[in-house]
């Protein structure tokens, strides 16, 4: 038995169910983000998404128990990155640093992002449209 070798690989394998945790929140908040921004038109496709993004998080920390202490940090990381794209996409709303949905509400079957999650970034731009589809 190489021990060395034994561990280095089960090492290689939770860095990887840590990976895809990561980018498992990083699409699923995507997501979350592009059906609050949608409005009103909210897609069926977004949703068929979201809720398949949940239900293979909750799977993958019901296999991996060990990472339920990591999700959190996992799902700040998976933030930063959603928020630097969705401040791009949508230029006219505050995207905050931190994620605005705690970790239940992001893995919540029932929750959805309220219309008002992410206001205008300056006093005087709140008659701007806050998404680029609202401005058509």
């Amino acid at each position: 038995l190489d021990l060395d070798n034994l561990i280095e690989e089960v090492e290689s394998i939770a860095r990887q169910e840590r990976h895809l945790l990561w980018h498992r929140f990083r699409t699923l908040l995507t997501h979350l983000v592009a059906w609050w921004g949608e409005i009103p038109e909210r897609c069926i496709r977004w949703e068929g998404v979201i809720t398949g993004q949940r239900q293979q998080i909750q799977d993958i920390l019901t296999d991996s128990p060990s990472l339920a202490p990591l999700a959190l940090e996992e799902l700040a990381e998976a933030w930063e990155s959603v928020r630097q794209r969705s401040a791009d996409q949508w230029y006219n709303a505050a995207f905050p640093a931190a994620c605005p949905w705690t970790l239940e509400q992001v893995l919540d079957e029932e929750f959805w992002p309220a219309e008002d999650t992410f206001r205008p970034k300056r006093k005087e731009q709140q008659d701007a449209p806050v998404s680029p589809l609202d401005a058509n």
